[in-house]
């Protein structure tokens, strides 16, 4: 496992200070915050960012000079990057950074790296464009970003002369808390945020991150987990249980209190969390169509071409007179009914009139038509496009919500 450090360096006339890290309780003595790091966590290269403007300045060539020779056997390496005047300037400073940062970590071919990022001695905004560009370099190449480094000379103690040491990737872990909050809102798929959680509480257990980790954030992860999988394959008999589970977690105050503590960004969204799973009853028709509509919304539309099949089935179901919901042999009976192959078996109440026969006939119809299309993967000569399946399925489940 490689580590590497990512830093900036710049002409300032740099004040020599001690740099104390909370994080291991080291304090390290220097005026350059990227030597104090280096030897607070040794790095096997480090990256220095450096702008074109200063590139050729003597108080900046002093500063690395000085900087190289304290960093002794430490590999130093230079990215050079303009100073974002421009849209286009700002576009060369993401390639520069995730271009010196791709080529060495593929020839190091470590499956593990991890990189400190500091941003104490940046110039204006350039450590948050490079610093937004490594984000993204992490996503797409799995780096893991260990650290984010500020070293706080302007708020030291001046009687001990002591900096203080900011850590600021708890900031950056938004992002994640971003992308999980967005899949839940267009999919209702929370499995993103139940990945999150889950690494809050093992961190905490492994890294001894604090006195009091927490003991429910992996359960509640769990528990998200198995409901957006049972949403994903429309387990419709596991849902309610899967509800209710979650809607108990929650509800506890010592699951709340850690919420609070460790996961503020999800605290954000419980309420809408708790809205959108409150799925209680696997035999309600008005719970199962309010299903098929969230599918439809979330674009799954296989998930809701294949519901509003199985729905039909079951109000059908619901206007017989005798009925077992869980009997297979009754589900085919009510198919062949649906199919115009007469079934005496079946006795409907007096209020399931020839007119309701019809239209749920006929949505059937369709909606079989629909399913086998989706099902065959749209091969054969009869297929839809997929603009156009789209559109029937949503009318056929606007035509059945008028139905009921």
């Amino acid at each position: 496992m490689s580590i590497y450090q990512l830093s900036f360096l710049g002409k300032g006339n740099y004040r020599e200070t001690n740099y104390c890290f909370k994080d291991n309780g080291k304090k390290i003595q220097t005026k350059f915050f990227p030597l104090a790091l280096a030897q607070c966590y040794p790095p096997d290269k480090i990256f220095i960012v450096v702008t074109t403007t200063i590139d050729s300045d003597k108080d900046y060539q002093k500063n690395l000079d000085e900087l190289s020779n304290e960093l002794k056997n430490q590999k130093l390496i230079k990215i050079t990057v303009p100073s974002g005047k421009s849209d286009n300037e700002l576009w060369e400073i993401f390639d520069n950074v995730t271009d010196r940062l791709i080529q060495d970590i593929t020839e190091s071919q470590d499956k593990n790296p991890k990189l400190n990022i500091d941003i104490t001695h940046g110039f204006r905004t350039i450590p948050f464009i490079a610093l937004s560009s490594v984000i993204y370099f992490r996503l797409i190449k799995d780096i893991n970003i260990k650290a984010i480094y500020y070293g706080a000379y302007e708020a030291r103690d001046e009687e001990k002369d002591e900096s203080p040491v900011f850590n600021l990737y708890p900031f950056v872990e938004l992002i994640d808390w971003l992308g999980a909050a967005k899949r839940f809102i267009d999919l209702g798929d929370s499995s993103a945020f139940a990945t999150i959680l889950t690494k809050i509480q093992n961190q905490q257990h492994k890294e001894r991150q604090s006195e009091n980790p927490s003991i429910h954030l992996k359960s509640l992860g769990k528990t998200l987990e198995e409901l957006s999988l049972a949403l994903n394959l429309i387990r419709i008999s596991e849902l309610p249980s899967c509800c209710k589970k979650l809607k108990n977690q929650i509800e506890k105050e010592e699951t709340q209190n850690e919420i609070k503590s460790y996961a503020k960004p999800f605290g954000l969204v419980l309420d809408k969390i708790k809205e959108a799973y409150r799925f209680d009853s696997s035999e309600d028709l008005a719970q199962q169509l309010k299903l098929a509509e969230h599918y439809l919304k979330s674009n799954q539309i296989v998930q809701c071409g294949i519901l509003l099949r199985e729905w039909i089935v079951n109000y059908t179901s619901s206007q017989l007179i005798d009925y077992d919901a869980n009997s297979l042999e009754d589900r085919e009976n009510i198919e062949d009914f649906l199919n115009e192959r007469p079934n005496k078996s079946l006795k409907f109440k007096e209020d399931f009139t020839n007119e309701k026969e019809e239209k749920i006939k006929n949505f059937w119809k369709n909606i079989s038509q629909f399913r086998n299309d989706l099902a065959h993967c749209g091969l054969g000569r009869n297929y839809l496009s997929a603009k156009k399946l789209k559109s029937n399925i949503t009318k056929c489940l606007e035509h059945i919500q008028k139905l009921v």
